[in-house]
């Protein structure tokens, strides 16, 4: 499943997944999409900034359905505070949109076998950790190590 507002940033991230041989079950571009949490999925691709519903409340949703689904985050933001709270809700994976086009795929690959994911920026941000939001999240993504 990939949920993304951008039509381009949506249309891109399928094409790589479908031609890396991933089946995409269902396409959405609202946090709010009543088929989100209907669908049987084996990973989730979510942008953090959605309409109808931000992305950390679907990482949410998505995870109170079904709590061990591997859900990577595609995000333009390299915040600290953004990847901490999708890593927090649960996201084992987090990728910054512009980073090479194989990452993404690559990240999907990771985290279906339950192992974090992160683009290089992603990594910087949680390689120095500058406050206990990322202390927390690292002590979560411990337990998948």
């Amino acid at each position: 499943m990939v949920v993304e507002d951008d039509a381009d940033q949506r249309r891109l991230i399928t094409s790589m997944l479908s031609r890396a041989g991933h089946t995409i079950a269902l396409v959405a571009e609202r946090g709010d999409d009543p088929a989100i949490l209907e669908t049987e999925i084996d990973v989730a691709v979510v942008d953090l900034g959605l309409p109808g519903r931000s992305g950390v409340e679907l990482i949410r949703a998505l995870l109170d359905k079904r709590p061990l689904l591997p859900v990577l985050v595609v995000s333009a933001s390299s915040h600290s505070a953004a990847i901490t709270e999708a890593l927090l809700a649960g996201a084992l994976g987090y990728v910054v949109k512009g980073s090479r086009l194989h990452e993404v795929v690559d990240a999907v690959e990771l985290i279906a076998h339950r192992t974090p994911a992160f683009s290089p920026e992603a990594q910087a941000v949680l390689a120095n950790p500058r406050d206990a939001n990322v202390e927390k999240a690292l002590a979560r993504l411990r337990k998948f190590l």
